[in-house]
């Protein structure tokens, strides 16, 4: 832990991606575990996350070496998807199940990041944004109002940014995953930033991008206003009616 790079004030955030240059990894440490450094964390491109030392709460701030990113126009939906979606009576949401999500997310995960102190500058940032950064829950919901998935991420600009999330119906995941996509790329974000490289969010249509571009990309699309997030559920039908980039293998549909 101690061979991380030490971020002891907001004002060192520049620095870190030189930093992380010399030692080749990823992750820097702060003890500042409140919403104003969890907020600059955010707005300057990195990933925050927790850990504990010796029952003390750490601040880990996280670069990746490359992150995955969803530009909009490569989304690309399955048919079995496609076909779950227009059949349901599955709705998005945000914000209206935050405490719901966050315990989802901490039963679903053995390890979680959500240890206490953490948790708490997240729902205060969930209450107050800070320096542009806003957290938020992001629910999906069957035809009888039961939460099946959801997921907790922050919005900074025109990028939302994902954190964790849980679904409890096989298929609820992908379908809140690919409505949320539709849902940000029609209020107008620029991208969404999935984080780590996994094989599903190439699926998904995102590409790996390395850090200096990254940052680039991210901090131009920060400074913009924040686009807007909808006050009530919308039905994910409606999200993708008239969709035509479907993709089965890699095969494009119209």
């Amino acid at each position: 832990m101690f061979t991380l790079p030490l971020i002891d004030k907001p004002d060192r955030l520049p620095e870190l991606p030189a930093l992380l240059a010399q030692t080749g990894g990823e992750f820097a440490v702060s003890p500042m575990m409140n919403a104003g450094m969890v907020a600059e964390v955010c707005r300057h491109g990195y990933l925050p996350m927790a850990d504990q030392f010796q029952g003390h709460p750490l601040l880990l701030i996280k670069s990746h070496h490359r992150r995955m990113v969803l530009n909009f126009e490569r989304l690309y939906v399955s048919r079995s998807t496609l076909r779950r979606i227009r059949r349901s009576g599955f709705s998005l949401s945000l914000d209206r199940q935050f405490d719901e999500a966050i315990a989802g997310i901490d039963r679903h995960h053995e390890q979680s990041w959500l240890v206490p102190s953490f948790l708490r500058v997240l729902r205060e940032l969930y209450r107050t944004p800070r320096h542009g950064v806003s957290v938020h829950s992001v629910e999906l919901t069957d035809a009888q109002g039961a939460l099946v998935a959801a997921e907790v991420g922050y919005r900074c600009g025109t990028v939302y940014t994902s954190l964790s999330g849980f679904h409890r119906v096989s298929g609820a995941g992908t379908v809140q995953i690919t409505a949320l996509a539709r849902l940000l790329e029609r209020q107008g974000f620029a991208f969404w930033d999935l984080g780590m490289e996994i094989p599903y969010k190439r699926r998904l249509g995102a590409v790996s991008v390395p850090r200096e571009e990254f940052l680039h990309l991210y901090r131009r699309a920060v400074t913009r206003e924040s686009a807007p997030f909808p006050g009530t559920p919308v039905e994910c039908r409606s999200l993708l009616e008239g969709y035509a980039r479907v993709a089965e293998h890699g095969e494009m549909l119209r």
